[in-house]
């Protein structure tokens, strides 16, 4: 069996979370989760990233259907590629919980408070798939093919 090669898992989630960003707006929402995330802490992230996305659809409920929402991109699809990965499944399986087969994200980033070294290694890998993220809109945004 193979090894997971984290830093391509978190070079792929950032890819993906920037090509998820469909709009000036939403790729500018990058660097904010970023400072939220390093300066407060993953549930702070999780909080600004849910309130943000309610924000959102209020704003714009007409074209928010086409396209994916804050809280797709920054919470659900982030907790969803651990979940579909197989080792960082093992790893946050006491976090990862579901209900009626699906994944309850307050839950995961509430108890991902109950274990030190889980909290700091989530915290990581999405600290660097943001900076990632980060610099593929960059790169989209002087002209390259990267979302």
């Amino acid at each position: 069996m193979a090894n997971l090669n984290i830093d391509s898992f978190v070079n792929l989630l950032g890819f993906n979370i920037n090509k998820g960003c469909n709009n000036d707006e939403k790729r500018g929402f990058i660097d904010k989760a970023l400072g939220v995330l390093v300066n407060d802490g993953v549930y702070a992230y999780y909080v600004f990233c849910k309130a943000k996305s309610k924000d959102n659809n209020k704003k714009s409920e007409e074209t928010e259907k086409n396209d994916s929402s804050i809280g797709k991109i920054f919470i659900e699809y982030v907790v969803n590629e651990i979940n579909n990965t197989k080792d960082l499944k093992e790893y946050f399986k006491n976090e990862l919980k579901e209900n009626n087969g699906k994944i309850n994200y307050e839950l995961f980033f509430r108890n991902l408070s109950k274990d030190l070294h889980k909290l700091l290694f989530f915290r990581d890998i999405l600290e660097r798939a943001l900076i990632y993220a980060r610099y593929h809109a960059k790169a989209a945004k002087k002209g390259g093919s990267n979302g």
